[in-house]
């Protein structure tokens, strides 16, 4: 019988030549088998790893700054490519954790590595995710170890946590610190949605927001909203305020995500249901997510 587990690795490197010249031997070997092979890495090194392994093959090369900005949206694409290449096995090169993420990133990209395990455990395929042990707060190397079954790379041999994706996503799934300064409006099923929807357009106006992502951000907190009141009966609280130049909206209520992959797996597209938070995902700069039976909050960002 086919060994259908999903292997997911975690690069440990400790030195550019160490990432360049490991990533290269697994593009190659994999082309050379005849697997379609998908590296989403960074600019820089997206262009040394296409120079290292050369043309030919089934190779897709994505600037991860852009598709892996908002970690949430890692897993449905991988979903997508995968599906589009049925029994060839693919090849997953991927880099969600960069030095210089903000602290709310990183702690969404190891949510989206533990989840990884669960959501592509069915596909026959492997996965390498680099990690810069000499560049990257140490906790999220020993997050790497926490999610990831398999381990290469120079930093193998230092000592750390072992496999233990469910304690990862227990951890990072923590209340969110309060903000200092935000505006608040309760919403109920009577007339909540079009006030609360007045509240985000001239929050965002005055932010600066283009017209577009205001749209999109206004349609997104509608989605929650209703989320809110079709699964509760208690009604929500909405928060917005400023940090820089991003807009944050964040809905509190008292329902509890019983499914942690809500939002990242592919919805019938039929279906009238079960897309606000994957559409939340895939229009938001950042989405976090905390929930337990107390109730759930989900925070999103939106820059310019």
């Amino acid at each position: 019988m086919t060994d259908t587990r999903f292997a997911h690795t975690a690069l440990l490197y400790a030195s550019a030549a160490e990432y360049l010249d490991t990533a290269v031997t697994y593009v190659r070997a994999a082309r050379d088998e005849d697997r379609p092979v998908l590296v989403a890495v960074r600019g820089a090194d997206l262009e040394r790893i296409r120079d290292g392994v050369g043309p030919g093959g089934d190779v897709t090369f994505w600037d991860a700054e852009a598709t892996s900005r908002n970690p949430g949206r890692i897993i449905p694409a991988l979903l997508d490519y995968c599906a589009r290449h049925p029994g060839r096995r693919p090849a997953l090169l991927g880099q969600p954790m960069w030095v210089g993420r903000t602290g709310a990133e990183r702690s969404a990209v190891i949510v989206h590595e533990a989840l990884v395990n669960a959501a592509l455990a069915g596909v026959d395929g492997t996965a390498l995710c680099p990690y810069d042990i000499s560049g990257l707060h140490a906790s999220d190397v020993d997050d790497a170890r926490r999610t990831h079954p398999h381990l290469t790379g120079a930093g193998v041999g230092e000592s750390g946590a072992g496999f233990a994706p469910t304690a990862a996503l227990a951890e990072h799934n923590r209340p969110l610190p309060a903000p200092a300064h935000a505006a608040a409006m309760a919403y109920d099923a009577v007339g909540g949605l079009r006030l609360l929807r007045r509240a985000v357009a001239e929050h965002a106006a005055a932010a600066g927001l283009p017209g577009e992502r205001a749209a999109d951000l206004e349609f997104v907190v509608t989605e929650l909203a209703t989320n809110t009141l079709r699964h509760t009966s208690g009604g929500g609280t909405l928060h917005l305020w400023t940090d820089g130049e991003t807009l944050v909206c964040q809905v509190t209520d008292g329902g509890h995500l019983l499914d942690p992959l809500a939002g990242r797996l592919p919805v019938d597209p039929t279906s009238e249901r079960g897309r606000g938070l994957l559409l939340t995902h895939q229009m938001c700069d950042l989405v976090q997510v905390r929930t337990d039976p107390s109730g759930t909050t989900i925070r999103v960002h939106m820059g310019h």
